[in-house]
């Protein structure tokens, strides 16, 4: 929709639920990227011979030319064990 004002006209961009649509377009690329992952790794995970899993590396350990989040864990090895829970983080602080 555009908006005239003393003849000059401006857009007004639609909403979502109350949120600008370029917003809630990224909130929603996020939230689905994330899903994406966390299910696919999920999956993975369930299908892993027992006694082995995967743990979740935080983001000060891991490197930027190549992002790893997960690496394999031996259950019982000390390591801290992944489980799929909800968040409403973005992808990149995930």
């Amino acid at each position: 929709m555009y908006q005239d004002a003393q003849g000059v006209l401006t857009m007004v961009e639609p909403t979502v639920d109350g949120e600008v649509v370029s917003s809630f377009a990224d909130t929603i690329l996020e939230r689905l990227s994330c899903f994406v992952e966390e299910g696919v790794v999920h999956g993975l995970q369930r299908e892993m011979l027992e006694g082995i899993s995967l743990t979740q590396l935080p983001l000060a350990q891991r490197q930027a030319d190549a992002p790893e989040r997960f690496r394999p864990a031996i259950v019982t090895g000390g390591s801290l064990i992944w489980r799929i829970t909800y968040h409403g983080r973005r992808f990149d602080e995930t």
